[in-house]
């Protein structure tokens, strides 16, 4: 399996006898999983020259793949039910090299498209075993989620860090996950249990040939589902489940029925979707950018104000293990900041910079402290 931070270089053996020297045509191809179709999208076209030094002639596609990244970056605050529109995670592709009068094609090699955390940690950040899965779980459904480590098909596995929700009936927020699944997969079923209720609902995927799918819920569908009236049952929490089969299940979010003020949600380098709460003890804060006019008197007064929301917020204590995956809020195309008690929320863009901590380095419980800013500026014209 290959990654998009390394170099992808793909090896086409001409035969022999070798081909003469001089320039050839190249063609790249990508599987092409909604027609299962080998040769149906042709990617890329260039050409080549063979210098007759050897019959293995290597192409470098690095920046073809990267080009064919597909992020997700919209989070439409609706009441609709969406799943479906994700791009793969998990591409293949190959050349097809021409020389003298014939063509030789590749084998295809697989590459997750992601971007792994440059401080590699094994099984949190770097990709195992999420993308690098052996025959015996292909048909496993899988959060593609930083933390996730699954080793056998009949256990049910948690992700570390869980991903909290909270538990208010709202549009302005939703549990959003993206699943690895192999070609076979027909549907997936969220479970919605705790000590009151046990209820579901089956989301069938079976349309979908692709090996990842994209499932986002707004919060207060989730409560139709389960709860008659939007009646919470004895204010507890409430357990999200993933499931396939009737019988495989993985624990995929908690919805918090003592909720914090405020939760953020990002996207992380494996492409799935992180919600996590944090303290309530968030600094608010404002920068103007001022536009003065000023009349034949001299008299100066203001034409416009650009406002700049900000933000200043800190987490609840962090697992020093799951540190490094918080990193991705850094990277991650769309962060989501959630505020339960105005019912808003607020695409907002990260400063700053990221620091690894550690228990030994810093002597105390590890946190981690954003300074946030809306995406947008109000605009106000006098």
């Amino acid at each position: 399996m290959k990654y998009l931070d390394e170099r992808i270089v793909i090896s086409v053996n001409l035969g022999t006898p070798m081909p003469s020297a001089g320039v050839y045509k190249f063609y790249v191809y990508e599987y092409d999983e909604g027609s299962q179709s080998e040769d149906d999208e042709v990617i890329f076209v260039g050409n080549y020259y063979y210098a007759r030094n050897g019959a293995t002639q290597k192409f470098d596609i690095t920046d073809i793949v990267r080009s064919r990244i597909y992020t997700h970056a919209s989070y439409l605050p609706d009441t609709a039910v969406r799943y479906g529109f994700e791009g793969s995670l998990i591409k293949r592709f190959r050349v097809r090299a021409y020389a003298d009068a014939g063509s030789v094609t590749s084998s295809w090699t697989d590459v997750a498209m992601i971007y792994r955390y440059p401080n590699v940690k094994k099984n949190v950040t770097d990709g195992n075993p999420v993308f690098n899965y052996s025959a015996s779980i292909t048909d496993m459904l899988r959060p593609a989620m930083q933390g996730y480590y699954p080793s056998r098909i009949d256990t049910h596995y948690n992700l570390n860090p869980m991903p909290h929700y909270p538990l208010k009936y709202t549009s302005q927020y939703k549990f959003a996950q993206t699943f690895i699944h192999s070609t076979n997969v027909q549907d997936f079923r969220i479970d919605y249990t705790n000590s009151e209720v046990d209820d579901s609902t089956t989301i069938s995927v079976g349309q979908f040939d692709s090996r990842s799918t994209t499932c986002m819920i707004p919060l207060n569908s989730l409560m139709d589902w389960q709860y008659h009236d939007h009646e919470i049952y004895n204010g507890e929490d409430m357990n999200l489940f993933a499931t396939i089969d009737g019988d495989q299940y993985i624990k995929v979010g908690v919805m918090d029925a003592c909720y914090k003020r405020y939760y953020l949600q990002w996207r992380d380098r494996y492409g799935g979707w992180q919600s996590q709460a944090f303290n309530d003890t968030i600094q608010y804060s404002e920068d103007y950018d001022v536009s003065e006019v000023q009349d034949y008197t001299n008299d100066r007064k203001k034409s416009a104000i650009q406002v700049q929301p900000k933000w200043k917020l800190t987490s609840g204590w962090i697992d020093e293990k799951y540190f490094p995956i918080y990193e991705s809020i850094f990277v991650s195309p769309i962060v989501l900041l959630y505020d339960t008690k105005e019912d808003a929320h607020y695409v907002v863009l990260v400063n700053g910079s990221f620091t690894e901590k550690t228990f030994k380095n810093e002597k105390k419980l590890l946190n981690l402290t954003l300074d946030l800013e809306q995406s947008t500026k109000q605009s106000i014209l006098y």
